[in-house]
């Protein structure tokens, strides 16, 4: 399924769908993977990696300290796990609203903490160029 059909099953809604979807785990554990929010894309324009988020636990509500494990799984290299950032600003829900920035096909853009400030990031996953 393409970004394209992906986005028009959404729009129309399922019932609307010709097509069976079977969900498939793309990550395996210990540590736990998901991805938010339902308003936005989690694969890249080429359909290669779907952004996601990693913590070593669930059992609770984030806290102060707690930080959260930025990455992509390249459905081209058998669901490989790509670490590239961390934050220190997300929710069960939401995540950090990590998404791929509108217009690109390598740069992601989260919200994060430092020191007292939430801010917002933008990274090329490709280069590692990042700026605040």
């Amino acid at each position: 399924m393409t970004r394209r059909e992906f986005s028009w099953v959404l729009a129309s809604g399922l019932g609307a769908a010709q097509q069976e979807f079977l969900p498939q785990p793309l990550t395996r554990g210990p540590k736990i993977h998901w991805f938010g929010y339902y308003d936005v894309l989690a694969c890249d324009p080429a359909d290669r990696y779907v952004l996601g988020m990693q913590a070593d636990f669930e059992d609770r509500l984030p806290g102060l300290n707690d930080r959260v494990v930025l990455g992509m799984i390249d459905l081209k290299d058998g669901n490989r796990w790509i670490p590239f950032a961390e934050s220190r600003s997300f929710s069960w829900q939401q995540g950090c609203m990590l998404q791929w920035l509108p217009g690109s096909a390598a740069s992601v853009i989260y919200n994060d903490r430092d020191g007292d400030d939430f801010v917002s990031r933008i990274l090329d996953v490709k280069s590692g160029q990042r700026r605040t």
